[in-house]
């Protein structure tokens, strides 16, 4: 049976780590926006501290994403292919893997974005392989600070600032580029084992601090503190302290009423007529329905094996406040499944 959705302004392909957070600035600059995602909702009740269950017996029911799909990964074209273990931690929900991630939220050190040029100062152009294909990135630090600070206050993020507006604080991460302002909750607290190396790395003359996490550490969000009972190792959080996008920016995002969750919908192609224009794409499900919706922007977001085709390319879409927003420019009709039930 098919099912034609109201025409939309966005349809993203994939609510995970990114497709999640992508949600929440378009939806509030004004976009109606459809959110296609392969997996279910789960709940805190799906995610039971059982350590057993989390690391060596393939949960979450979805989490066999990557071996499922069976994409082929070998370092050339000539090597044999080379096969995955039997348990993989990606998987298919709303909010993706980042239900049972570790949740460390690192930005990127100043030397990482020109790690061509600062390797040659340092140490010669030598020292660059020949043959590298490495580049300095076409900017610093500075364009994406705003962008880091957005989504640490978004999501949540705890920690201990090293760099604000240029003071630096012994008690963070000397070496991070200047932020606008400090994490939005205090780092979580260490342990015996984190304190005993911590102490071994000064002796060394090394600097050790707290580091940041996607970790609730105090109250965030009417979302209570971490419990540290120590099983988050590969699981989910029962008190939904660790912050996916399915506790987090989602929620917010549909709170605007702007955009739609279709879960259980599995996105298979999509045919471009165009440059900048989509035609239909289609998918498939276990019990399935076809559903379309034709959307002016698509947003297909990256995953940590994919390269991001255009969910934060710098194309503006002028939003229906009148306000500019980023997204992939297409035109056309997203099609997908669902379970007939729904």
């Amino acid at each position: 049976m098919a099912i034609d959705l109201k025409k939309t302004d966005v349809v993203i392909v994939g609510l995970g780590a990114v497709g999640g957070v992508a949600a929440l600035p378009l939806a509030r600059a004004g976009l109606e926006v459809i959110g296609l995602e392969a997996g279910s909702w789960l709940t805190p009740r799906d995610f039971a501290p059982d350590e057993l269950r989390n690391n060596f017996r393939g949960w979450p029911q979805a989490a066999q994403k990557a071996n499922g799909e069976i994409p082929t990964h070998r370092p050339s074209a000539a090597a044999p292919y080379s096969p995955r273990l039997p348990i993989h931690p990606m998987m298919n929900a709303v909010g993706g893997t980042s239900l049972h991630y570790w949740a460390q939220s690192w930005r990127l050190n100043p030397w990482d974005f020109k790690v061509v040029s600062e390797t040659a100062r340092r140490y010669g152009a030598s020292r660059v392989p020949k043959g590298s294909t490495v580049e300095d990135w076409p900017f610093g630090i500075e364009e994406l600070e705003p962008y880091y600070d957005k989504v640490e206050h978004e999501v949540g993020v705890s920690g201990q600032a090293g760099n604000v507006a240029g003071v630096i604080d012994p008690r963070g991460n000397i070496f991070e580029g200047p932020r606008k302002r400090g994490y939005p909750m205090p780092p979580l607290r260490g342990t015996e084992f984190t304190d005993r190396m911590a102490g071994a790395a000064r002796k060394l003359g090394w600097h050790a601090f707290p580091g940041p996490a996607a970790i609730n550490s105090t109250t965030y969000d009417e979302r209570p503190g971490c419990q540290y009972h120590g099983f988050c190792n590969r699981g989910g959080c029962h008190v939904s302290a660790k912050n996916s996008t399915a506790v987090s920016t989602i929620p917010k995002a549909m709170e605007t009423r702007r955009l739609q969750v279709v879960a259980q919908a599995i996105a298979t192609r999509t045919r471009s007529t165009s440059a900048a224009a989509a035609s239909p794409a289609s998918s498939t499900s276990k019990r399935a329905s076809n559903i379309s919706s034709p959307p002016t922007s698509c947003c297909w977001p990256a995953t940590p094996t994919r390269t991001c085709g255009c969910c934060w390319c710098r194309n503006p879409v002028r939003s229906r406040t009148g306000s500019p927003t980023m997204a992939g420019r297409s035109a056309g009709i997203i099609s997908a499944t669902t379970p007939a039930t729904r």
